[in-house]
């Protein structure tokens, strides 16, 4: 051995070796996940036919499949009924209903993510997706239609509203925290001129 030499050299060498190793395998699995998202985002766009990459890659980036987007429509209803910070009995059986004529059904990755968010609130990040992706589908939609479809989903937000009191519903009072909830579904949801300013955002 030289005289020279430090006996730590490799020591040294052995962690510097280590460290690399370990800082090329993250850097792999953040590209293999970028790649993953990406195939998804692209996946998304297949099945809803919407091809924003902004949109798409934002639904991907919050958890979402072409599985389980469906989900996605439901979401107005989930935010009224998560307005005050608690799903109530009677508004979990609401939407169940609608779920269920949504065409979720038990056992399936749409359905699974249903639960995942009846049991668990979502944040705001989610919830201003999920209404993007609305006012995108509906602004893509003829006018005559997307007016029935903004009307129904009103429609439907205010029973879950109305639901959370009395006795199923009869005599209830919608509390501030669900008025507020219906009043911003509404501008969120507004005509065509409000659904079409979006496309030129996202």
């Amino acid at each position: 051995m030289s005289h020279d030499s430090n006996p730590l050299d490799d020591v040294r060498a052995a962690h510097e070796e280590e460290f690399f190793f370990k800082k090329n395998q993250a850097l792999i699995a953040q590209l293999r996940q970028r790649l993953e998202q990406e195939n998804n985002a692209q996946a998304i766009a297949d099945k809803t036919g919407i091809h924003d990459p902004h949109l798409t890659a934002w639904l991907s980036h919050l958890g979402f499949t072409p599985d389980t987007v469906p989900v996605l429509h439901l979401v107005p209803l989930l935010m009224v009924a998560w307005a005050d910070g608690t799903i109530q009995d009677s508004e979990r059986a609401l939407l169940e209903r609608a779920a269920a004529d949504a065409g979720l059904v038990a056992g399936t990755p749409a359905h699974s993510k249903f639960s995942e968010l009846l049991a668990n609130q979502p944040d705001h990040a989610f919830y201003d997706a999920a209404l993007t992706y609305m006012r995108v589908l509906l602004a893509a939609m003829p006018e005559a239609d997307a007016a029935q479809a903004r009307s129904d989903l009103k429609s439907l937000a205010s029973q879950v509203a109305k639901t959370s009191g009395g006795l199923f519903g009869w005599f209830s009072k919608v509390n501030d925290d669900e008025q507020h909830a219906l009043a911003l579904l509404s501008a969120q949801l507004g005509g065509r001129n409000a659904a079409s300013s979006v496309l030129k955002r996202v």
